[in-house]
C-alpha cells in the first residue's frame, strides 16, 4: 500500500507515552495501525446505525429467546442429521432403507 507523509499534532502526554513505549522506527506503523483500527470501528458504528431495525421481530420469532432458537435450530437440522447418519451407514456398508 502506498504511504504518504503527514504532520499531526498530539497532546504532549500522548507523545511522551508514545516515545516511551514505541521504538522510534516503529511509531509510524504504530500510529497507522491505531488509526486504521479507529476507522474500522467508526465504519462499524455507521453500519450499525444504518441497518439498525431492518430485521423485524415478527419476521423472526425463532430469535425471541434461547428456547425458541434451540427449537428452530433442531427442526432446521433434523433432516440434515438424518441424512448424515444415512450416509455414514452407507459408507460403512450397512444397508439403509429406502425412503
Amino acid at each position: 500500500m502506498a504511504k504518504k507523509r503527514i504532520n499531526v499534532m498530539l497532546p504532549e502526554e500522548v507523545l511522551k507515552d508514545l516515545q516511551e513505549m514505541v521504538p522510534a522506527r516503529k511509531r509510524s506503523e504504530f500510529l497507522a495501525e491505531a488509526a486504521a483500527e479507529k476507522v474500522r470501528i467508526l465504519k462499524q458504528r455507521e453500519a450499525i446505525k444504518k441497518y439498525a431495525g431492518i430485521l423485524k421481530e415478527e419476521d423472526y420469532p425463532h430469535w425471541a429467546n434461547q428456547a425458541a432458537f434451540e427449537k428452530w435450530r433442531k427442526e432446521l437440522w433434523a433432516g440434515t442429521e438424518k441424512r448424515i447418519e444415512e450416509r455414514l451407514k452407507e459408507a460403512d456398508g450397512a444397508k439403509v432403507p429406502a425412503r
